[in-house]
């Protein structure tokens, strides 16, 4: 699967916008995915690729931010 740059933005912008730390998997992949499940494939793909990066940390509850996560989202922004 390539790598696709808008769905990793919008992940991103996802978890910058939820106010409680973490966010369920489960719950990114329903935001995002809805009833498209060849885009919820891609979407946990590209959680998994955004954890090897450094983009996303996994705690107890969910995925949250890493400070790498943070300067990617300030960079597109400002691109």
């Amino acid at each position: 699967m390539k790598r696709d740059n808008d769905l990793i933005l919008d992940i991103l912008k996802l978890l910058e916008q939820h106010n409680n730390g973490a966010m369920p998997r489960y719950d990114i992949i329903e935001t995002l995915g809805k009833d498209n499940y060849t885009q919820r494939d891609a979407i946990i793909h590209h959680l998994s690729i955004m954890y090897d990066r450094g983009f996303v940390a996994v705690e107890h509850d969910g995925l949250r931010l890493t400070w790498d996560g943070h300067d990617a989202v300030e960079k597109a922004q400002r691109a």
